[in-house]
C-alpha cells in the first residue's frame, strides 16, 4: 500500500525573532505605542500556558518547548525549535488552534508520554506597529514588553522607535525569567 505524503499549510510555520524588555509599567510604552499610530489587537486578556517535556526532559535538553496554551477560549499547540541565534531570540515555531479543551489537549500529551513540568499564567495585550506584534505581558515576577518581528533589524528599528535599547532586551523565556528573579525557586 502506498502511503501518501502528508502535507502542511506554511501558515502555521514562521520564524519568531524576539526579545522581551522589563518595564515598570506599561504606560510609557502604551502613550509611545498610541502616538505612532499602532494598532490595539486585543484588550488584556488572562493567558494560561503549561509546558511539557518527558521526565527524561529531552525536549529541553534539545532546546524545545512543546506548549498548551488557554486563551479566550482557544486552545492553541505550540512548538518552539531550538534558538538559533546568540544576542536575540530566533526560533521556528509551529502553531495550530485545537479544537478540545485544554484539558482534553493534556491528556492526549500524557498519552503520549510528555508531562506539564511548568506552568504559569501572564495577562497580556497586543499590539501591531510596522510589522512587529508587540505585547504587555504582566506576570507575577515582572511586567514586560515582547516585540517580535521578522528580521534582526527590524526588532532593533522597533525597539528604537519605542524607546528601549536592543542591549537590554532579554531572550531568556519566562521560565528561565522566574527562575532568575525568584534565586531559583519554582512557582
Amino acid at each position: 500500500m502506498k502511503v501518501k505524503p502528508l502535507h502542511y499549510r506554511r501558515s502555521h510555520l514562521k520564524t519568531e525573532v524576539e526579545l522581551k524588555y522589563p518595564v515598570a509599567d506599561f504606560s510609557e510604552i502604551r502613550g509611545k505605542l498610541a502616538a505612532l499610530g499602532a494598532e490595539q489587537l486585543c484588550m488584556p486578556v488572562q493567558e494560561i500556558n503549561h509546558i511539557f517535556d518527558k521526565p527524561d526532559g529531552v525536549l529541553s535538553k534539545n532546546g524545545i518547548l512543546l506548549r498548551l496554551r488557554h486563551v479566550s477560549e482557544k486552545v492553541i499547540l505550540t512548538v518552539k525549535e531550538p534558538v538559533e541565534h546568540d544576542s536575540v531570540k530566533i526560533r521556528k515555531e509551529h502553531e495550530t488552534r485545537l479544537s478540545i479543551t485544554i484539558g482534553a489537549g493534556a491528556l492526549m500529551l500524557n498519552a503520549l508520554g510528555f508531562h506539564s513540568v511548568y506552568y504559569y499564567e501572564k495577562i497580556r495585550e497586543e499590539w501591531a506597529f510596522q510589522g512587529a506584534h508587540i505585547c504587555l505581558d504582566e506576570l507575577y515576577f515582572g511586567k514586560f514588553v515582547e516585540i517580535e518581528c521578522e528580521s534582526v533589524e527590524h526588532l532593533g528599528s522597533v525597539s528604537a522607535r519605542l524607546g528601549l535599547d536592543r542591549k537590554s532586551g532579554l531572550k531568556e523565556s519566562y521560565r528561565t525569567l522566574e527562575l532568575q528573579l525568584s534565586g531559583g525557586r519554582k512557582s
